[in-house]
């Protein structure tokens, strides 16, 4: 009776699970890359007019092809985007990435860390036309050393173009790291920021409520706030500031808030660890903020705000680098980021293609699949779709403890035999020859599909390993 009872309700709990599985999906190969704590791809970015995913980042392989950091997927292969921006390291230890991509005029424009994109000498920022790369108007510049000047996040604002980084002047219009381009022309916005207010730079900007926010890690003469917003043509502080080592990596406007992420802490006295966020007045915290390096991105998908980073603690809970949040608590996203044989990889960046959430940045997998640095996510998969009634499979004992026996109509030729935990992880396969039972006595309890490869077909059938 207890057996009947507990196989009751695993199935029930098990039809559960399946109605609310996600499936991982390779996009072709993937990249390989420079493995670091940004990501070997540190921005996907999609190109809605012609359905197009961008991948920027300091790989030099994507699907195979040589592409130098920068690659566009097609929903079937990946391609690369003329002579891309080839990794360089030389003696002052510049590595070539990219940081941002948008869509501005018909172009595609990105931003990085690169003096040559394209064959061409260009620096910081770079437009793509669909044929060839171009600069955007006159060259960034740091106090004339062109190696260390970069531009890194972008938005495009009542049709005009704004950036931040890391850099004093655009060709010889001084500008401190904050600037915008109407497509001809550069204007600088730097002024009355604070003389000299910038160490590494701005890494991040955002419209909310129709003024300006910028933000980064910043060094001034005296205690400056890393989060500034503009008022007409001054710029001012947001709350009362941010306390000890600290830098907003991100800004994401979500449920009529401003939401920041970066590195800081609640031992430094701030509202929260590594994500908080303002109504553009005071700060307030996230029931824990995420743990315990810095936050990388923010991106809304059905409704929930999904973060990534080097992270492993979302409001105090164990996650595998991505966490979710819904505006009061954090949820369980079921995602593990995996770079064995490192206990953990990198999740740098979040976009939607093709209706599924797409990660990126360094792993080799995801919940066990492989991935490499890049996959989609399906949420709306209903699981597996198992055989009703099948009596061409038959799958026995069930509940088992030791060995589960297979059996097919004898009309049908049998081929790969796999089995999938609750999770939709493989946890066996048979290729070869004509398996007749499986061994299940070190398998973990729970409840398993069993899949069979016919010549007509697949069959599937669930059952309980206890």
């Amino acid at each position: 009776m207890k057996m009947k009872k507990f196989y009751v309700v695993a199935l029930l709990l098990f039809n559960c699970l399946l109605g609310n599985s996600q499936t991982i999906q390779n996009l072709g190969s993937g990249t390989n890359g420079f493995q670091s704590q940004w990501g070997a791809i540190r921005k996907v970015y999609t190109d809605t007019v012609d359905n197009i995913l961008y991948a920027g980042g300091s790989f030099e392989i994507a699907g195979g092809k040589t592409c130098w950091g920068i690659a566009q997927w097609n929903g079937l292969e990946w391609d690369s985007l003329g002579a891309g921006m080839k990794p360089e390291i030389s003696t002052n230890s510049m590595v070539s990435y990219i940081r941002d991509i948008v869509r501005y005029k018909d172009e595609i424009y990105m931003t990085g860390n690169f003096r040559y994109i394209g064959g061409k000498s260009i620096c910081g920022i770079a437009r793509w036309n669909g044929i060839e790369w171009n600069a955007v108007g006159d060259r960034f510049k740091d106090s004339g050393n062109d190696p260390f000047a970069f531009a890194s996040a972008m938005e495009v604002y009542n049709n005009e173009l704004y950036v931040v980084g890391d850099f004093d002047s655009i060709g010889t219009m001084p500008s401190k790291g904050i600037a915008k381009w109407d497509g001809q022309n550069w204007t600088d916005l730097s002024q009355n920021y604070g003389a000299n207010c910038y160490f590494d730079g701005f890494y991040t900007l955002k419209f909310f409520n129709n003024e300006l926010y910028v933000a980064g890690n910043l060094n001034c003469p005296s205690p400056e706030e890393p989060l500034k917003k503009r008022v007409g043509d001054q710029w001012v502080e947001v709350g009362t500031g941010l306390n000890g080592d600290s830098w907003i990596a991100k800004l994401k406007v979500y449920q009529n808030n401003l939401y920041m992420g970066g590195y800081f802490f609640t031992q430094g006295g701030n509202p929260d660890n590594s994500m908080i966020y303002t109504d553009g007045v005071s700060y307030y915290p996230t029931n824990g903020g995420v743990l315990p390096a810095g936050l990388r991105d923010m991106f809304e998908y059905n409704g929930d705000l999904y973060v990534c980073g080097q992270i492993n603690y979302a409001g105090f809970q164990p996650i595998g680098r991505i966490g979710k949040w819904n505006g009061s608590q954090w949820l369980n996203t079921n995602l593990n980021i995996q770079q064995p044989p490192e206990t953990a990889g990198t999740a740098s960046s979040f976009e939607k293609y093709d209706g599924k959430l797409v990660i990126a940045g360094s792993f080799s997998q995801i919940n066990g699949t492989p991935a490499s640095n890049i996959a989609m996510i399906d949420f709306n998969t209903v699981g597996f779709q198992l055989n009703q009634q099948n009596k061409s499979l038959k799958v026995f004992p069930n509940p088992a403890s030791d060995v589960i026996n297979i059996e097919i109509n004898k009309a049908e030729q049998k081929g790969k035999v796999r089995m999938y935990n609750q999770l939709g992880k493989q946890v066996y396969q048979q290729v070869k020859g004509n398996l007749q039972s499986i061994e299940v006595a070190d398998f973990a309890k729970g409840i398993y599909v069993v899949e069979v490869e016919t010549d007509k077909g697949v069959l599937r059938q669930k059952v309980v390993v206890e």
